[in-house]
């Protein structure tokens, strides 16, 4: 599971995927990453950020340019059995106010990349799970 959330950061990546992020610059264990979104038509906005990578459990990120102060976020992986838990925590800085979200989600491996549902990374669950075999939401 590492590897897969690792792979947009490789050195080498699909021509799709360095549409999205791109590596500028890296090390033994971190990636200084560019990351572009679509805003309308041809427009992108470009956020730069520090990945670190701590193999096989956990991976962090930070913003050090975008467009909100900071942001700080962590993976952590947790193997149980046949499942891996993935929890993350994330601190979001606005000029305004401070959000915090924490959240955990299993997913059962598999060969496929298919069995990571894209929500999985990108809405953060608050102390609950979700299961990618079809099952309702539970608790860990």
């Amino acid at each position: 599971m590492f590897d897969v959330i690792a792979e947009p950061y490789a050195e080498r990546t699909s021509r799709a995927a360095q549409e999205k992020v791109r590596g500028l610059e890296r090390g033994q264990d971190m990636v200084l990453a560019a990351h572009y979104t679509p805003i309308r038509g041809r427009l992108k906005a470009t956020t730069v950020e520090t990945v670190h990578f701590e193999r096989p459990h956990r991976i962090g990120f930070r913003l050090v340019r975008g467009p909100v102060p900071y942001v700080v976020e962590t993976f952590t992986l947790e193997q149980d059995g046949d499942r891996t838990w993935l929890s993350y925590t994330g601190e979001l800085g606005t000029d305004l106010c401070v959000s915090v979200c924490d959240g955990v989600t299993s997913f059962r491996p598999s060969g496929s990349r298919s069995s990571l549902p894209p929500s999985a990374l990108s809405r953060p669950r608050r102390n609950g799970a979700v299961r990618t075999d079809g099952g309702t939401e539970s608790s860990r």
